[in-house]
């Protein structure tokens, strides 16, 4: 090998170097979204089957229960959201201060107007302490700007063994026109087909204070009226200072992709520089290999 061969070799591997060192950098910075995985909504079914349809198990960090009412039944289901909706008065939403424990926000939600991600939580603590499996639903505006969207619970109903929709922040139970619980990717399909009409949302005794914004726009606003159906993602790990993941599960999320959807760049963009650092890792990897086995070769 000339000498220029070897300086141009030489030089190619600083290159990629560089290149690794700013891919991994990136990605540390970004891992976040390097663990929310896409998925195209022909394929939304591994959600419900197989490996995929089990949530990282979570507990609470506090002891409080919103509900022993048993939600596997549609009784108890009922109940279990009326009683959560008991804990949070009804009154405009606006500032909250901020609290970082348990505690402060179980004194939090008897003060003030729950927001949505209060009522899943909610919800998934009660179903936690009745050993449900449970996982969150980001409904999202494009681009997923902090703070904004709805969030809603599927549970899986061992009574059933199906899972089940529900929004803890509007005591609201997701079926179609005949009264069967509906999952997620069900709505997802009837919204995709043009049958919205066949999604009810059921308010129960709260159909009136719900519908007349008693706790913001509607559980319908959100689907429908905003399209925020069209960036659904499943959240698998919920604020890390109101509950604990029991296991450290690399995908933390999955981002469903169907037509209109705008997702946070991020969750493609993690994915191609993961794959250009394989790349480049490997290649100099095999250059060095090739390195040393010429010197080998010289030396014999």
């Amino acid at each position: 090998m000339t000498r220029a061969l070897k300086l141009e070799r030489m030089g190619l591997i600083l290159i990629l170097l560089a290149l690794i060192v700013g891919l991994s950098t990136w990605l540390f910075h970004e891992r976040y979204f390097l663990r929310f995985m896409p998925l195209p909504m022909s394929a939304v079914s591994i959600l419900y089957q197989g490996p995929f349809s089990v949530p990282t198990p979570m507990a609470a960090r506090g002891d409080f229960i919103p509900t022993r009412a048993d939600l596997t039944t549609a009784d108890g289901l009922r109940q279990g959201l009326s009683d959560i909706q008991a804990l949070s008065p009804f009154r405009a939403m606006g500032p909250r201060p901020d609290v970082t424990d348990f505690a402060g926000w179980v004194a939090l939600m008897k003060s003030v107007s729950m927001q949505c991600t209060d009522g899943t939580l909610l919800f998934e603590i009660s179903a936690w302490a009745q050993g449900l499996k449970t996982r969150e639903w980001w409904l999202l505006p494009p681009g997923w700007p902090p703070g904004m969207g709805h969030s809603m619970v599927e549970f899986l109903n061992p009574a059933t063994g199906r899972w089940q929709l529900v929004d803890g922040q509007h005591a609201a139970v997701i079926t179609d026109k005949a009264g069967r619980p509906l999952d997620m990717a069900e709505v997802l399909r009837r919204r995709n087909d043009g049958a919205e009409d066949d999604v009810v949302v059921d308010y129960g005794p709260f159909d009136a204070v719900m519908r007349s914004k008693g706790r913001g726009p509607t559980t319908e606003d959100y689907m429908f009226v905003s399209r925020l159906l069209d960036q659904p993602v499943v959240n698998l790990r919920p604020t890390g200072f109101l509950a604990v993941a029991l296991r450290n599960d690399i995908i933390i999320g999955w981002a469903v992709y169907g037509p209109g959807s705008r997702h946070d760049p991020r969750v493609l963009t993690t994915k191609v520089a993961a794959l250009a650092l394989a790349v480049c890792l490997a290649w100099v990897s095999m250059a060095i290999r090739r390195s040393f086995r010429g010197r080998g070769r010289r030396r014999g």
